[in-house]
């Protein structure tokens, strides 16, 4: 699963892939939830991690960057529950609202990504 070189231990390919895609899912059930309970409790990714960009290789000689909350939009837009990226936008300005004014200890990252994952409409 590591390969190490000389001065570096590098990720293969597949275990990023995995890696990205649970990441993927966890965070899009944690919305689902966070839409069917308005709670926050549920959400760990979302508040613990900052979901900006995702490093990975295609190729040997060129490393991609990719956001991962674009994998993210993509994910909830081909879900039957939001008809597009419209309903979605609207679906996460409600969920901004809702986070209004609880502290930022208690969401961590969770409204910055949200707010990233807006602008990737």
């Amino acid at each position: 699963m590591l390969e190490k070189s000389a001065s570096s231990l590098t990720i293969q390919p597949v275990v990023i892939e995995y890696v990205t895609e649970r990441l993927v899912n966890q965070v899009c059930q944690e919305i689902f939830e966070l839409i069917q309970t308005n709670s926050i409790d549920k959400m760990q990714v979302l508040r613990s991690h900052r979901l900006n960009k995702l490093k990975y290789t295609d190729d040997a000689k060129e490393d991609v960057y990719k956001p991962l909350l674009t994998l993210v939009k993509n994910r909830l837009c081909s879900e039957s529950y939001f008809r597009n990226e419209i309903a979605l936008a609207e679906q996460l300005n409600q969920i901004l609202l809702f986070l209004d004014g609880k502290s930022a200890l208690e969401l961590g990252y969770a409204a910055d990504n949200f707010q990233n994952l807006i602008l990737q409409l």
